[in-house]
């Protein structure tokens, strides 16, 4: 199982989720997206073997795909899964999609404005990170993979994802709480997917049953009861 944790600025966070209300007393998503990059699309310049070629970068779900703004409009497609792959080449970057790749990992820290890429990281280190506002989120991903950042400096650990992460690329959401200038709230509750109705216990529950609330249209299969979490 793949892990997702990242801080969210509050008023991006604040657009995306809703904060718990009765009846089902649990934070919720207000649509599908839950990350998302600040751009889909990059132009930038790689050297290939002493020529110098523009590239159009657009993400394609979970892909990037590249246009040679040469004249020549040829192309080549990224998969987020060979990211990490293509990072890991140790001999000279002289392949396309390895020159690219590179350059977002490296650009990103600068121009986060117009990258492509999510960052995060795949461990929980919020305690390292007091020091900016935001809500702290992790994910339990399916299938999708974070890749490493090879280029961050120190012993800070970057992992990306492209494009955008939705709710139907999760097992389980999860908030953890906030950090502000009045302190750090530690938290550790389950987010209902887009759709869901399924109810959470309050915190001054002790683990009675409770009802669930018109799980129509919820993307994950309701139990006839809800405990308690037990983390």
């Amino acid at each position: 199982m793949n892990t997702f944790f990242r801080k969210e600025r509050p008023e991006i966070f604040l657009e995306r989720f809703s904060e718990p209300t009765l009846p089902t007393n649990a934070w919720s998503l207000k649509s599908h997206t839950i990350f998302k990059a600040k751009s889909a699309q990059k132009k930038f310049t790689v050297n290939l073997k002493g020529k110098y070629i523009q590239i159009n970068c657009v993400v394609e779900g979970t892909n990037l795909k590249l246009t040679y703004i040469d004249g020549s409009q040829k192309t080549a497609l990224i998969q987020e899964k060979e990211i990490g792959a293509l990072l890991k080449i140790k001999k000279e970057y002289d392949d396309i999609k390895s020159l690219a790749v590179k350059n977002l990992c490296q650009t990103h820290a600068t121009s986060s404005k117009s990258s492509p890429l999510i960052s995060g990281c795949v461990e929980n280190n919020f305690k390292a990170s007091k020091g900016y506002e935001g809500y702290k989120i992790c994910l339990e991903l399916k299938i999708r993979e974070p890749f490493a950042n090879p280029f961050v400096s120190g012993n800070e650990k970057e992992y990306f994802l492209v494009g955008k992460v939705e709710d139907l690329d999760c097992k389980l959401i999860k908030y953890l709480g906030k950090d502000s200038k009045n302190g750090s709230e530690e938290k550790n509750k389950i987010v209902n997917f887009f759709g869901s109705k399924i109810v959470h216990p309050s915190e001054n529950t002790s683990g009675e049953k409770i009802e669930i609330v018109d799980p129509s249209n919820s993307k994950l299969p309701p139990p006839s009861v809800v405990k308690k979490p037990n983390f």
